[in-house]
């Protein structure tokens, strides 16, 4: 089931909290939507949900126009940051609630209830009450509720929002594979990148009530579309330059933009920490020189900061414990840092 969000407007108060949204949700894809907090996101699910109500602007399933269609009526389930389980019923009896609400027939409500639990991996637990469950049980419960009158579209506000880091990224992948058996059109809210861009086929990018970007995440991360995803994506160093006409120049880093047809004015370098290598000599036309000033391990990278001579800027970089081990660098080493990829955003970009 395709959705289909066209110009949608929502406001409370004087705060618009969705601006003139439109976004297309292809049929049996899991897209996330993806922002800071208070970009739009769980007002914009709670509109496709119908537990919200647009100013403007339509709602489509498919081809069916459901704006003004009840909760009720729209087929669509709902899974909760805080599982909304009943605490008084068994696993069974909850994933049950909704068959039994719409009068199915016992038999079916039996064997649509026990591959669930298959599915959902919680065989052995049906007579257990949620507080007998662990966190990641309980959402698996409640996702098994949803899916049980088989909506057309599942719609997720921070499914995993309350787990451990080590559970949401369990369950994060259970999601992936679950949804490839079950192909339903899935809309899911998330604050947490790195969850967006390992779950979702595609990714919309909330700021203020408006989308900036929408698209498959390997094209957001390589081709942001403006300053702001660039910086809402992933560890970014940003240089204060100027571009003069032909050139882009950041203290001893210049940058040559042939194709660039604006005025000279204020230019901004995005640089992915990742997009830095630290050596004792230059590689790449893109260089600075300059001391390393904190160096601190996780896990399986290193992350320090280098200070360019001559600049008030420093710049993040990443690299992985055994690259760092190979350097033979440690915290005041003067070295080289390069950089492989930049991303320059100029004064009308930037204030777009």
């Amino acid at each position: 089931m395709k959705i289909n969000i066209k110009n949608v407007s929502k406001s409370f108060g004087l705060f618009p909290a969705l601006d003139n949204v439109s976004v297309e949700v292809p049929s049996g894809e899991l897209v996330a939507l993806l922002g800071p907090s208070g970009s739009g996101k769980t007002t914009l699910l709670r509109v496709i949900a119908g537990l919200e109500n647009p100013e403007s602007g339509n709602v489509f399933f498919g081809d069916n126009d459901v704006t003004e269609k009840p909760v009720k009526n729209r087929n669509a389930g709902f899974v909760f940051q805080q599982y909304a389980l009943f605490n008084h019923m068994s696993v069974a009896s909850n994933i049950a609630f909704g068959l039994r609400v719409r009068k199915i027939s016992k038999k079916e409500i039996t064997n649509r209830v026990n591959m669930l639990i298959s599915l959902m991996q919680l065989d052995g637990m049906a007579d257990r009450l949620p507080c007998e469950l662990s966190g990641g049980q309980r959402q698996r419960v409640a996702l098994a509720r949803a899916l049980a009158p088989e909506p057309a579209v599942l719609l997720l506000d921070e499914p995993f929002g309350a787990l451990d880091a080590r559970v949401r990224q369990d369950l994060r992948r259970w999601l992936r594979r679950l949804h490839d058996e079950i192909h339903v059109t899935t809309v899911f809210v998330t604050h947490d990148q790195e969850e967006a861009f390992e779950v979702a086929d595609r990714v919309v990018i909330l700021n203020e009530g408006k989308v900036e970007q929408w698209g498959r995440p390997d094209d957001i991360f390589d081709n942001p579309a403006n300053s702001f995803v660039m910086d809402f994506i992933g560890n970014v160093n940003v240089l204060n330059g100027h571009f003069d006409g032909a050139v882009s120049r950041f203290g001893e880093v210049a940058f040559l933009e042939e194709e660039k047809k604006c005025y000279p004015g204020p230019a901004k370098a995005y640089i992915r920490s990742q997009d830095i290598t630290l050596a004792d000599r230059p590689e790449g036309l893109q260089y600075m020189n300059g001391t390393i000033t904190y160096v601190r391990r996780v896990g399986l990278v290193v992350r320090t900061t280098f200070k360019p001579d001559n600049s008030k800027d420093t710049l993040d970089v990443e690299m992985s414990h055994d690259y760092w081990c190979s350097t033979g660098f440690e915290l005041g080493s003067r070295v080289t840092a390069s950089i492989k990829r930049a991303q320059i955003f100029y004064e009308e970009d930037i204030a777009s």
